[in-house]
């Protein structure tokens, strides 16, 4: 039973951050659940909360005579403290590199300084060294496997630090690799993205 509650939060509910569409399958999972389990009195118990929320993105990449080569999807990482993700109104232009773990040597050669920077998601903290290097954005490769400890080192808990950063899927991310090794190991794209603060009402589930 225990595997069965599992595959279901796993499987049809993400992301099930709080006030997203997931989110809301579960709150009515658990409430049909403990009534199919026969606690008595049932009932949410409404309240508001403010979360960042994810209105999408896309990063688009150029030839180099200016024409659309791919636009990909891409998803926000959580914000620094306060500060969202979010591009300004038309979005970052500027040159791409895959800087693979994104360490000080995998940044030899290059002009970090006004680039988006792509890495390994699996990196830590690595992300800071680009944005200490003047780099304009992150984009992360999504990994076959990682940890909840990867994920919370890609966000500043209680510093604003304005570091767009976004999530690239590992098919999109194969197929952008293959344009990087075609155009000679850089790229120019743009990076639109959009996330705010929204005030959402959820629940608690009493029983």
């Amino acid at each position: 039973r225990v595997e069965e509650h599992v595959k279901f939060l796993t499987l049809n509910s993400t992301p099930r951050v709080t006030g997203y569409p997931g989110f809301y399958r579960v709150q009515e999972y658990v409430y049909d659940k403990f009534c199919e389990f026969g606690l008595e009195n049932v009932q949410y118990q409404w309240y508001n909360i403010t979360i960042p929320v994810d209105l999408g993105g896309t990063l688009s990449v150029y030839s180099p005579n200016g024409s659309l080569l791919k636009t990909y999807p891409v998803s926000h990482l959580w914000p620094n403290s306060v500060q969202v993700s979010s591009t300004p109104p038309g979005g970052i232009r500027a040159r791409l590199f895959y800087a693979e773990k994104g360490d000080y040597a995998d940044y030899n050669g290059r002009m970090v300084n006004e680039s988006i920077v792509l890495l390994d998601f699996n990196t830590e903290y690595n992300w800071l060294k680009a944005m200490e290097l003047g780099a304009k954005a992150i984009v992360f490769i999504e990994p076959d496997i990682t940890s909840n400890l990867q994920s919370l080192t890609k966000y500043l808990y209680s510093t604003p630090t304005y570091a767009p950063r976004v999530y690239l899927r590992r098919d999109d991310a194969s197929d952008l690799l293959r344009l990087l090794n075609q155009y000679g190991g850089t790229i120019d794209v743009r990076l639109e993205s959009r996330m705010e603060w929204q005030v959402k009402r959820v629940a608690n589930i009493i029983g």
